[in-house]
């Protein structure tokens, strides 16, 4: 699996796979939409970064490293394929820790 930053030419997965998962467990709150309709003004261009997991150009899973508050940076928006969730959740961990931890830094 590949590990790659955020590109529009991805953006719809982001959004797909989070809405998934909320709507599996949860409700998407306003707040929610917000975040996954405009990921780069409320993400990226705030401090924030977005990763994308990618086997055979099919994104597997994604998540943000949402802009830091107060010093902090937070784990946020993080989703896999039902599907691949063994396969790819361990590379998907290891990649965020360190992304996290350069980040940081």
């Amino acid at each position: 699996m590949k590990i790659i930053e955020y590109s529009r030419v991805h953006r719809l997965s982001f959004k797909k796979l989070n809405e998934e998962w909320l709507e599996k467990y949860f409700n998407v709150e306003p707040y929610d939409s917000t975040l996954l309709e405009n990921c780069e003004s409320e993400i990226i261009n705030k401090g924030g970064y977005i990763f994308f997991g990618i086997i055979d150009n099919e994104v597997m899973g994604t998540y943000a490293l949402l802009p830091p508050v107060n010093g902090r940076t937070e784990l946020g928006k993080w989703q896999l394929q039902n599907h691949t969730k063994e396969k790819v959740w361990s590379t998907i961990t290891k990649t965020c820790t360190f992304n996290s931890k350069i980040i940081k830094n």
